[in-house]
């Protein structure tokens, strides 16, 4: 009987390790794809199509976004300055102050008063969350002077885990994707996606947020051409420190 319920005792502990968090020094795993200090900078190319349903495009613009940590307090809350410029030889122009924090099990970052969910620790393939838990999914942007809700319905979730990323600046492996939503119908296309790599951090950005009043337009037709307003943005990681 003392060996029957030893055995049943063994099955139960082992049984309940599987779902563990994995624990590295007391810190949860996964940390490294999301580093913060004090001083470290990211340089990423950026590019970026704006539509209006007045005049259609309005602004393409093709420039240089900088993100650097001026300031990490000991909670794991830190501050971003964010910085752009159009040329490699003009100066940096200070755009943005950003921040976020790093909790026990997840990243967050605000971004023009918005708190994202960036990631949750430890990740691991398949994994979604709530991404946008931390505000009301129906706030309202503006782009262009054109109001978007452009938040609504998106499920995080990690798509790739040994994924790389390469560029003639840049090549690294270990890099997961966090794919925050893909959804299209006629009048809309929401499309998000982030890519972190192990002690790098963010290294690629892709977003669309388009509308269009086109019914009638043929579902071939690729929205960069018939989006009547919204943004299309990629950034590329090309240098850090």
């Amino acid at each position: 009987m003392k060996y029957i319920f030893s055995v049943f005792l063994t099955v139960l502990v082992l049984a309940s390790c599987g779902d563990e968090t994995i624990e590295v020094d007391g810190t949860v795993s996964g940390k490294e794809y999301f580093p913060i200090a004090e001083g470290r900078e990211w340089v990423y190319s950026s590019d970026s199509i704006v539509y209006d349903e007045n005049v259609g495009i309005i602004d393409t613009l093709t420039g240089f976004i900088r993100e650097r940590i001026t300031e990490v307090e000991g909670d794991g809350a830190f501050v971003i300055e964010r910085s752009f410029k159009k040329n490699e030889e003009d100066p940096w122009e200070v755009s943005d102050i950003w921040s976020g924090r790093v909790e026990n099990t997840r990243a967050i970052r605000t971004e023009e008063n918005l708190s994202f969910i960036k990631l949750i620790f430890p990740p691991s393939l398949n994994k979604s969350w709530d991404g946008n838990a931390l505000f009301d999914q129906n706030v309202e942007i503006v782009i262009a002077g054109e109001p978007l809700r452009p938040y609504q319905g998106w499920d995080y979730q990690i798509t790739a885990v040994d994924g790389n990323y390469n560029n003639e600046m840049i090549s690294t492996d270990d890099v997961i994707d966090v794919l925050q939503v893909d959804e299209e119908s006629f009048i809309d296309r929401r499309y998000s996606l982030e890519r972190f790599a192990r002690d790098i951090g963010m290294v690629e950005k892709r977003l669309m947020l388009l509308e269009c009043q086109c019914t009638a337009v043929p579902e071939t037709v690729p929205w960069e051409e018939k989006a009547e307003k919204g943004v299309i943005l990629t950034q590329r990681l090309i240098s850090y420190q």
